[in-house]
């Protein structure tokens, strides 16, 4: 099975002649050259009037908030992961406040196009500058055509021509008119140097550009584990890509810093509401503490035990700071109790580390429900679940401080029960020097929550003053100096591929489709029985068919000498006896006329007397070359009657003298019948005693018999097969009637127009038409096409 499978590959590569096919298509060169110009003509065109998409990448990186804060990282911070979701912060980038903001911070609701003579792009830098008369919202959708003239400029409405107005100078300030803007400072040497025909002003509504921009800007991860956001645009305007991702980076960055911002400014605005307040509290025991001391003549205290004091002292430290931290809870409870929705004081003094994390995590929900809030709307199911996030975070928080109250309560008692143990022990202090004490420490607690709010205010007010930027710019944006779409590479290679690949495709199916004979080799693939004779080449030039003289070097009279020359070796044995020979073909247009004509005057170039007879009394031709009427008498006059001197009705050829003809005559309406009476015999037999060389012009034998019936008279027959004209169909007529018997042994082939491309003429009339309103019976089942069946 191996040797066969091997037997059939080398057979294959021995059919397949890569030479061969090779020149089969390059004879059509012509036709790829064409394609090739038509193709690169066609992606020049494309590249010249379609505009240039140009694309501008960014890279910034989410800061996280624990590394900007100017706050000491806690333990469970420090070993804690980042907490930034970029998926969040990707949404953000791309949410409608953010682009809203880019896109009225750089006024890009007022475009403006330069007009060229072949294409209009977006211009970020024009030669005047534009003031609106009226709210942008109010001329959404307008169009104006600013152009150059000899004193000034002209602006003309593109809804309305007749709106149209020309200013004198560099401004339109000084002008009545009614457009809704104005132009000031129009510059006309730079608007001559840009060598532009106009510019085009247009005003676009907001919620348009943020959905164009939605639709531009690309917002990626650049990896799994990367905290890098890539930000990606594309526009006709290199310039325009570069300034819109510049802007977006700034507005998220400030967007960033003003929610950081936020919880600073909660945390001043609580310490303030609190400060107002102590500070008339302090005030008030003041006034009490110097009323007393008025009162009761207090001036001095004694100390009566050191270590007593110093032992109450260091309790009431501890009491204060307790009395610090139970009031900053029930402050913070207040606060809760007071506002749902509001962010909360960070870093305000209370230690515990879990309490601190819940009010920094309560904080975040409350900055992304605002947010979403704002580009979602209240009723958003996101909202929704982050409410009920706060509500349970608020709870939390209470929880958490009320449980933390509790603590320092208890702990506060405990420590007051060891103050009044040590301050039993001075009992020889006098009952209004205790009292004076009291006021005194009522009058630090308070003091140290002052001082401890004023602290807090301060760090408050710097960390508000130098919030560091929520984002780090890695890479601003860069255009691509060569624009993404269209690829001018890819083009060109894209249409010379199919500058080949059409006039290829195209060609191989024509010749799968195309059933005609093409080319000598592939006439003798086809094995005919009947020997090639030789081949006559294609006629370039139609004006010149014929054999002018014996003297002629051209492709064709060098062809016919070939094929004299040849027809030698197929001479009869009788010299004395002249040389008849058929010219034929199987269907009409191949030629045979044609054939027979030149191969007439070939021989007569020779030297030899020759005859040429029109013996195709369907459509006769042969009258066409010697500038007669076809219905003098010919050919037909002797055939009804053989009385009559055929002699008298030869014409000779101009070109050559030794070749006389005779024509076919009028047309019959019994051909056969009068090729079958014998007077064509006698014709025969009479003129082979006067010429060396009898040809016969007769009609193709596939459409009637009468070449079937004369062939028997012929030392020769010639059959004419033409190039890019004959079905290879029509060829197995040829076989079968071989094998049949019906052609002799004395037939050969002459292949005419070899070179031949779609389109053939010899300057002939090759219209033959049988039909005369006779019914003929052609033993072939022959029909439209060509197309030969045996039967």
């Amino acid at each position: 099975m191996n040797q066969d499978s091997n037997s059939g590959e080398s057979k294959l590569t021995k059919d397949f002649d890569f030479k061969k096919e090779f020149f089969k298509y390059f004879y059509y060169w012509k036709f790829f050259v064409g394609s090739l110009i038509f193709s690169l003509l066609v992606s020049f065109t494309i590249l010249r009037y379609t505009s240039k998409v140009y694309k501008a990448s960014a890279k910034i990186k989410i800061i996280d908030r624990k590394d900007s804060s100017l706050e000491i990282a806690t333990a469970s911070e420090l070993i804690s992961k980042s907490k930034i979701n970029l998926e969040n912060e990707i949404e953000i980038i791309k949410s409608y406040p953010i682009l809203s903001e880019v896109i009225k911070n750089k006024k890009l609701q007022i475009s403006v196009s330069a007009v060229g003579d072949v294409m209009t792009t977006l211009s970020l830098k024009y030669p005047f500058e534009i003031k609106l008369k009226v709210p942008i919202e109010n001329i959404i959708g307008q169009s104006y055509n600013l152009s150059i003239t000899n004193d000034g400029f002209e602006i003309v409405s593109d809804e309305d021509d007749l709106e149209k107005y020309n200013f004198k100078g560099n401004s339109s300030v000084k002008f009545k008119h009614n457009f809704p803007f104005e132009i000031i400072n129009f510059d006309s040497n730079q608007y001559l140097k840009d060598n532009n025909k106009s510019y085009r002003i247009q005003f676009f509504s907001l919620d348009e550009l943020v959905t164009l921009l939605k639709q531009k800007i690309t917002v990626s991860q650049v990896g799994d584990e990367s905290e890098i956001i890539k930000l990606d645009i594309t526009s006709t305007s290199s310039k325009y890509c570069e300034l819109v991702l510049n802007e977006l980076i700034s507005v998220f960055n400030l967007d960033g810093i003003h929610d950081r911002q936020l919880v600073h400014k909660r945390t001043i605005n609580f310490v303030n509401e609190r400060y107002s307040f102590l500070s008339m509290e302090l005030d008030s025991i003041e006034v009490k503490k110097q009323l007393y001391k008025v009162d009761n003549n207090l001036v001095d205290f004694s100390a009566n035990s050191e270590i007593s004091l110093r032992k109450i002292n260091e309790s009431e430290d501890m009491i204060f700071s307790l009395e610090n931290q139970i009031s900053i809870i029930n402050l913070l409870i207040n606060s809760l109790n007071e506002n749902k929705f509001d962010l909360l004081p960070t870093n305000i003094g209370i230690e515990n580390v879990e309490i601190n994390s819940l009010i920094s995590d309560f904080n975040q929900n409350i900055l992304d429900r605002n947010k979403l809030k704002q580009s979602a709307g209240t009723n958003n199911p996101s909202v929704s679940v982050l409410d009920a996030q706060i509500t349970d975070s608020r709870a939390n928080i209470i929880y958490s401080l009320q449980n933390q109250s509790s603590q320092l309560r208890n702990l506060k008692e405990k420590l007051s029960l060891k103050f009044f143990k040590y301050d039993d022990l001075v009992s020889n202090l006098p009952e209004k020097e205790r009292t004076l004490r009291a006021i005194e420490r009522n009058q630090k607690i308070k003091e140290a929550l002052y001082l401890f709010l004023l602290q807090k205010r301060e760090e408050a007010e710097v960390n508000y003053a130098v919030t560091e930027p929520s984002i780090k710019v890695v890479e601003y944006a860069i255009a691509e100096k060569n624009p993404i779409s269209p690829n001018s590479l890819m083009l060109y290679s894209i249409f010379l591929f199919l500058g080949l690949f059409v006039p290829f495709i195209t060609l191989y199916l024509l010749f799968i489709f195309n059933r005609k004979i093409f080319s000598k080799d592939q006439f003798e693939e086809l094995n005919l029985p009947i020997p090639l004779l030789s081949e006559i080449p294609e006629i370039v030039n139609q004006s010149n068919t014929t054999i002018n003289s014996s003297n002629e070097r051209s492709n064709l009279a060098e062809s016919f000498r070939v094929l004299a020359s040849k027809l030698k070796y197929f001479a009869v044995d009788n010299k004395e006896r002249s040389q008849v020979t058929i010219v034929t073909s199987t269907i009409k247009g191949e030629g045979k006329t044609f054939c027979a004509v030149n191969l007439a005057f070939t021989k007569a170039s020779l030297g030899k007397k020759v005859l040429l007879i029109g013996c195709d009394l369907h459509n006769p031709q042969i009258h066409s070359y010697i500038d007669v009427e076809k219905d003098e008498a010919g050919l037909v006059n002797f055939l009804v009657d053989n009385k009559f001197n055929w002699k008298k009705s030869m014409r000779n050829s101009k070109k050559m003298e030794s070749c006389d003809i005779l024509i076919a005559g009028q047309i019959p309406p019994n051909p056969a019948q009068l090729l079958n009476n014998g007077n064509f015999k006698i014709l025969l037999d009479e003129a082979r005693d006067i010429y060396d060389h009898i040809i016969v012009d007769t009609p193709p034998c596939l459409l009637v018999s009468d070449t079937l019936t004369l062939s028997d008279f012929a030392d020769l027959v010639l059959f004419v097969v033409r190039c890019n004209h004959t079905n290879v169909n029509v060829l197995e007529f040829l076989r079968d009637s071989y094998n049949k018997g019906l052609i002799k042994h004395n037939s050969m082939i002459v292949l005419n127009g070899l070179g031949a491309t779609n389109s053939y003429g010899y300057g002939y009339a090759y219209n033959y038409s049988y039909g005369y309103g006779y019914n003929y019976s052609y033993n072939y089942n022959y029909g439209y096409g060509y197309e030969y069946k045996s039967e």
